[in-house]
């Protein structure tokens, strides 16, 4: 099941593509004499986007979930660790990479699959997954603390440090980064929120 969901992580960043409606509608542009048909034809683009937009949407939802259950299998199967921890660097790797290219849609489906990663591998002692993860602490704080830097919304800010301060590492690896730690631990101890 894992290696079917990781093949399928592209379906969690859901856009409304509106490629087919700028066709349709420039085909409408050239040709006036059929107006009516071409007409048509965009009603026809907008509502199939739609729909596909809706279908791709609670793919995304259920893709999503699924990841949730394995994630939270660890909890009391934890000899599925070994099998998470396979896939458990391409999964961060994937989920931060399209949730960077996607900041404006904060929080979205790779930022909560990231929030299970992180909850699900720090609740258990899963030391393999934590050394499995090392090599990425560096670029996931910097990428992180980017998008804090550079964003003026709150939910957005929370989501950036809430994800910083659950990434699933012994404090022993996490010295080397403590100054970048400390600028994003100060905001959210300023934080009016209660998490």
């Amino acid at each position: 099941l894992l290696k079917y969901l990781v093949g399928r992580m592209e379906e969690l960043s859901v856009r409304r593509d509106d490629d087919s409606i700028a066709f349709v509608f420039s085909s409408a542009e050239l040709d006036e004499s059929t107006n009516s048909t071409n007409e048509g034809k965009l009603d026809l683009a907008v509502a199939s986007t739609d729909e596909s937009f809706e279908f791709r949407t609670k793919r995304s939802g259920a893709l999503l979930l699924l990841f949730e259950r394995v994630l939270k299998s660890l909890a009391v199967f934890q000899n599925n660790e070994y099998i998470v921890r396979k896939f458990l660097r391409r999964m961060v790797v994937l989920a931060f990479r399209s949730a960077m290219e996607n900041t404006w849609s904060w929080p979205d489906s790779n930022c909560m699959l990231l929030r299970y990663v992180f909850r699900s591998i720090s609740a258990g002692k899963f030391e393999e997954s934590y050394k499995e993860l090392l090599p990425l602490i560096p670029s996931v704080l910097n990428g992180l603390y980017r998008v804090l830097c550079a964003s003026s919304d709150t939910v957005i800010s929370h989501t950036a440090i809430e994800l910083c301060l659950t990434i699933p590492a012994r404090l022993s690896s996490l010295l080397p980064h403590l100054n970048l730690l400390l600028r994003i631990i100060i905001p959210a101890l300023d934080s009016d929120s209660g998490d």
